[in-house]
C-alpha cells in the first residue's frame, strides 16, 4: 500500500473557507490501483492514524506494509536521536503491518500514488472549487468512485474496481 497526502491548490479553496487547507490522504492499493481518499483540515500524526484505522475498516483484505516518505505525519525517525514512535508508527506495529520508507527525496518510489496525485491535478483540481469542507468531501467522495471504476491500461484495461473483485472471486 503506497500512501501520502496531497495540499490542495489554494485557488480551489472559495467562500468563506479561502483561508482553510484540505489535505487529501491517498492510499493505494499497489495489486490493484484501488485507491482510497480521506480528507482532513491537517496534516498531522493523528490524522493520519485516523486515515489508516479508516483505510483498514475499507480494504477487506489483510495489508502486509504501507511504504510512504519520510515526513514527520509518518516518522521521527531523522528528527533526533530518541524520538518515541509516532501515533502512526504504533498503529502500524500494533496491527503487525510493516513500515517501508522510500528514499528522501525520492518520490518516484512512491510512483504510484504519485501518479494519482498528479491525475487529480488535470481531472479534478482544475475543474473544481470548494466552498466547505462538506463539500470537498462530498466531491472527494465522487471523484475516489470515478477513479476507481477507469479501466487503465497497467490493468488490461480494467478498473480497480473490477480488478479487486476478480481478486476476491477467486479466493
Amino acid at each position: 500500500m503506497q500512501i501520502n497526502v496531497k495540499h490542495v491548490p489554494i485557488v480551489c479553496v472559495v467562500g468563506d473557507v479561502k483561508d482553510k487547507k484540505f489535505y487529501p490522504y491517498t492510499a493505494i492499493d499497489e495489486y490493484s490501483r484501488f485507491r482510497y481518499l480521506e480528507a482532513f483540515e491537517q496534516a498531522s500524526t493523528y490524522t493520519y492514524t485516523l486515515f489508516l484505522e479508516h483505510m483498514l475498516k475499507t480494504f477487506k483484505f489483510e495489508i502486509e506494509f504501507v511504504q510512504s516518505d519520510n515526513s514527520f505525519e509518518f516518522t521521527k525517525r531523522f528528527g533526533g536521536d530518541k524520538n518515541p514512535p509516532t501515533l502512526f508508527e504504533q498503529l502500524l506495529k500494533q496491527r503487525s503491518i510493516r513500515h517501508k520508507f522510500i528514499r528522501p527525496f525520492s518520490t518516484r518510489h512512491n510512483g504510484k500514488v504519485e501518479c494519482s496525485h498528479h491525475k487529480s491535478n488535470d481531472y479534478f483540481y482544475a475543474s473544481h472549487s470548494f466552498y466547505s469542507s462538506k463539500d470537498f468531501n462530498t466531491q472527494l467522495a465522487i471523484h475516489r468512485r470515478s477513479y476507481n471504476a477507469f479501466p487503465m491500461r497497467p490493468l488490461k484495461w480494467q478498473s480497480p474496481k473490477k480488478v479487486l473483485h476478480d481478486f476476491f472471486a477467486l479466493v
